[in-house]
């Protein structure tokens, strides 16, 4: 079941960075799965990497809010405030579906959901802030 676990959570990572340089909390949270096996564990290095990713996204946020003319601001904001009600109800969801299951390993892959989630966010608003920085 682990083996079957590292290696979802393996595949995971190698379709997202195939071809770049890990992030750097994509490497700790390898290394933290890779030191933490137990479902305990996993699901807790996929919350802090969760948190790690939010306080990225909100640092991107920030940068993309000071740099921006006034009507781009507003528009990012109200795409924020969308994607955090998306984020909200997809949560819900995808919790409520993973946790009807039997057996622990969805507790992990819901964990990891999550985080995905909130990496992907977070990856986008700097991948615009790069864009606005290389114009």
């Amino acid at each position: 079941m682990k083996t079957f676990l590292f290696g979802l959570l393996g595949l995971l990572f190698g379709v997202c960075l195939k071809g770049q340089t890990p992030h750097p909390i994509d490497s700790v949270y390898s290394q933290c799965i890779e030191n933490n096996p137990s479902t305990h564990g996993m699901v807790d290095c996929a919350n802090t990497a969760a948190q790690a990713w939010d306080k990225e996204l909100n640092t991107y946020y920030q940068l993309l809010i000071k740099a921006l003319p006034a009507a781009q601001k507003e528009k990012l904001r109200l795409a924020q405030r969308a994607w955090l009600s998306f984020r909200d109800l997809d949560q819900s969801f995808s919790a409520g579906m993973y946790q009807s299951f039997d057996g622990t390993m969805w507790r992990i892959i819901e964990a990891d959901v999550r985080t995905s989630r909130i990496r992907e966010r977070a990856l986008k608003l700097k991948s615009y802030y790069d864009d606005l920085n290389t114009k």
